[in-house]
C-alpha cells in the first residue's frame, strides 16, 4: 500500500455519525465504506459499560465511545461485514474487541480508520 488512501467524509449528524468512503477499490475490488456513530451513556445505573467493566472486558467506563460498521461491497455488487476493528471472531460470529473501543474523540476515529485501511487495502498475497 502506497501513501494515503483518499477519502470522503459526510457528517449525516454532526459531531455524532460520520460515513467515511474510500474513493479507489482495494485489491479485492471492493469498495469500502465505514459508519462511526458516537455513544454515550455509560455512567447509567444499568449501562452496557457498567456491565463491561463488571464482566472484565474493559478497565474503565468511558463516557463516550464510536460504535463502527464497515461495509465491503465486491464487483458483483454483494456486499459483506469486513475489516472491523471493533469486532472479532468469537461466540456464535463476531463479538466485540474492546481493545479497539475507543474513547468518542475526532483521534479516536482517524486511529479506527487507519486499521481499517490497513486491515482493507493490504495486499492480497
Amino acid at each position: 500500500m502506497e501513501g494515503k488512501i483518499p477519502y470522503t467524509d459526510d457528517w449525516r449528524v454532526p459531531g455524532r455519525r460520520l460515513v467515511r468512503t474510500w474513493g479507489e477499490p482495494n485489491a479485492k475490488g471492493e469498495t469500502i465504506v465505514a459508519a462511526f456513530t458516537l455513544c454515550t451513556g455509560g455512567f447509567e445505573k444499568r449501562s452496557m459499560q457498567r456491565r463491561w467493566k463488571k464482566a472484565g472486558y474493559i478497565d474503565e467506563i468511558l463516557d463516550s465511545w464510536w460504535a463502527v460498521e464497515v461495509q465491503a461491497t465486491d464487483p458483483d455488487g454483494a456486499c459483506w461485514g469486513r475489516y472491523n476493528p471493533t469486532e472479532k471472531p468469537g461466540g456464535a460470529g463476531r463479538v466485540i474487541d474492546f481493545a479497539w473501543m475507543l474513547e468518542g474523540i475526532p483521534e479516536s476515529i482517524e486511529a479506527l480508520s487507519d486499521e481499517i485501511v490497513r486491515r482493507a487495502f493490504a495486499e492480497v498475497v
